[in-house]
C-alpha cells in the first residue's frame, strides 16, 4: 500500500490481562467490536487498519506469560498519539512497538511499561537497522548503498540504475 506506515505492536503480560485486552479491543466472530472503535476517532487513528494479530502463551511468550502481536497499516505516518494512548490506558501491560515507512525511509520504536513511555527512538536513512528494513520491505543497493523497495524486488536501483544480481 503506497504512502503507508507499517507497525508491529507487541503486548506482553499475564495471560488473563492479554486475553482481556484482545476481547475488549479486537474484532471476533462473537463480538460486534471492530478495530476502528479501539483506535478512536480523529487524528489518533491515522486511518489505521488491523492487518493481522497473533497470540501466544507459555515458552513462546517468555519472559512473560503471554503476548499479543498486532500488525497495523496506517496512512502516511505512525499513529504516535494512539501508541501513547494505549500505553497510558493499559498500565498493567508492557508494550514494545516498532514502525517503518518505506516511502520516506523512516522508522522508529517506542516502549511502555506501567502506563509510561520508557523509550522512544526515530531513525532514517543510514541509521536504519536491519529490523527496520525488514519491517518496511526495503533492500539496500550493493553499488551505491541506497535503500529502496525496487532493490528488494531485483529491479533497477532508482539512484544508480544498477540491477541486483
Amino acid at each position: 500500500m503506497a504512502n503507508t506506515c507499517e507497525s508491529v505492536v507487541r503486548i506482553y503480560g499475564s495471560a488473563p490481562l492479554v486475553l482481556s485486552f484482545m476481547e475488549t479491543h479486537l474484532p471476533s466472530d462473537d463480538s460486534p467490536n471492530d478495530f476502528s472503535r479501539f483506535l478512536g476517532e480523529g487524528e489518533s487513528d491515522c486511518g489505521a487498519m488491523l492487518m493481522d494479530s497473533n497470540y501466544s502463551e507459555g515458552l513462546s511468550a517468555q519472559p512473560y506469560e503471554a503476548n499479543l502481536y498486532l500488525y497495523i497499516d496506517s496512512r502516511w505516518n505512525e499513529p504516535m498519539d494512539w501508541f501513547r494512548m494505549i500505553i497510558a490506558k493499559h498500565d498493567d501491560l508492557t508494550f514494545d512497538i516498532s514502525w517503518g515507512s518505506a516511502e520516506s525511509l523512516f522508522a522508529g520504536h517506542i516502549e511502555g511499561v506501567g502506563g509510561l513511555v520508557t523509550k522512544e527512538a526515530h531513525r532514517s536513512d543510514r541509521d536504519l537497522t536491519e529490523d527496520d528494513l525488514w519491517l518496511m520491505g526495503v533492500g539496500e543497493c550493493e553499488s551505491c548503498d541506497k535503500h529502496s523497495v525496487e532493490v528488494l524486488f531485483c529491479e533497477a536501483c532508482p539512484t544508480c540504475g544498477k540491477v541486483a544480481e
